[in-house]
């Protein structure tokens, strides 16, 4: 084999690698943000969610009111501050438009005209934390850019279930 011919293979390697990496390298950058309630799935299957993820946030982190899970944890803290609902913890979402609500064993559920949350934007702070003395769950979503509540368990008369 010429010194030519080798090159032109490892160019060729080098082109696919290149290719394969520049299609999933989005997509495992978006997975971490998948992971939660309303969140996009199949992203690994689906490459062009990956470069979807990557535009929205881009276009959505600009100028944004929570931009760190500190600020957000911080900002639920203050808007769920106790009885009924505590907040514990925060999770930058990718969501994929209005979900139900999850409940855990022995939570407390939504009422029965709040059990949808429906996301104002691609990236939401789902907000965990207690319901009195309940086990952890999804008790808040709040708005990535402006900082909002977007959904409360507490709002509509939440009931024992």
């Amino acid at each position: 084999m010429t010194t030519r011919r080798l090159g032109r293979r490892w160019l060729l390697g080098a082109a696919v690698l290149g290719a394969v990496c520049l299609i999933w390298v989005p997509a495992l950058i978006a997975i971490p943000y998948t992971q939660g309630p309303g969140a996009a799935h199949d992203v690994w299957k689906r490459p062009d969610q990956g470069w979807e993820f990557i535009v929205d946030a881009i276009t959505e982190s600009r100028n944004t009111q929570l931009g760190t899970s500190q600020a957000a944890l911080q900002r639920a803290q203050e808007l769920w501050a106790g009885p009924p609902a505590t907040a514990v913890s925060v999770t930058l979402t990718w969501t994929n438009g209005p979900f139900l609500v999850p409940v855990p064993p022995g939570g407390r559920r939504p009422a029965w005209n709040n059990v949808r949350a429906t996301p104002t934007a691609a990236l939401e702070w789902i907000v965990d934390g207690h319901v009195n003395s309940g086990p952890a769950q999804m008790i808040g979503m709040l708005d990535y850019t402006h900082g909002r509540a977007t959904w409360d368990i507490r709002n509509r008369v939440s009931v024992a279930s």
